[in-house]
């Protein structure tokens, strides 16, 4: 029996897989199995993974009123994972409202502007991705006010820097396979450029 899925029904998984892939993989090879214990600080790389591949598919397929309900939900869904809330919480709810916002900036915004098309997709994704988690570890510098603010820095810009390359090339990773999957073949077969 021959089974085809078509590019509407594999983009949309492609679009939260392969960040999620991506990211766990930069934080194993970083972190080792850290990354799959969930009290541990690497486990982030797979949250944030998972979460940044939804918040893109909602913010490039929703209105932007569903997109913030996809957001409440997905902070609903991560203090229900707690089992409940506690202050603890507030530098992933903080992180959540970056990483959505820089969903919502990438998808929406910088895809129109040339300058993206000049330095590349890729790397402007990696670049938002990891100004947004910067930004969110200095607003909860001046919230916290950590007693050992080096090792505080050193922490959110190694995250970030991991983070924002594992999103930009989980996301540079789905488009090859889109390529490769659907659009070479679509030209292969009909003989042209059109998709």
């Amino acid at each position: 029996m021959y089974f085809y899925l078509t590019r509407k029904t594999v983009e949309p998984l492609l679009t939260i897989v392969c960040p999620t892939l991506v990211c766990i993989l930069m934080g194993l090879l970083t972190f080792g199995t850290q990354v799959f214990h969930l009290k541990a600080p690497p486990f982030q790389f797979v949250t944030i993974g998972l979460a940044v591949g939804i918040l893109v598919l909602a913010a490039q397929r929703l209105v932007l009123i569903q997109f913030v309900g996809v957001t409440i939900l997905l902070i609903i869904v991560m203090i229900a994972a707690t089992g409940s809330w506690s202050p603890q919480l507030i530098p992933h709810v903080i992180a959540m409202l970056f990483l959505a916002g820089a969903a919502l900036l990438n998808v929406k915004i910088l895809v129109k502007i040339p300058l993206t098309n000049v330095i590349g997709q890729f790397l402007t994704w990696s670049i938002v991705f990891i100004l947004a988690y910067l930004l969110h570890g200095v607003i909860l510098l001046v919230i916290f006010r950590p007693a050992k603010t080096t090792i505080y820095f050193r922490f959110y810009w190694r995250y970030a820097v991991l983070i924002g390359i594992g999103l930009g090339i989980g996301f540079k990773v789905k488009d090859w396979l889109i390529q490769k999957l659907y659009v070479d073949k679509s030209k292969h077969i009909s003989g042209g450029d059109d998709v």
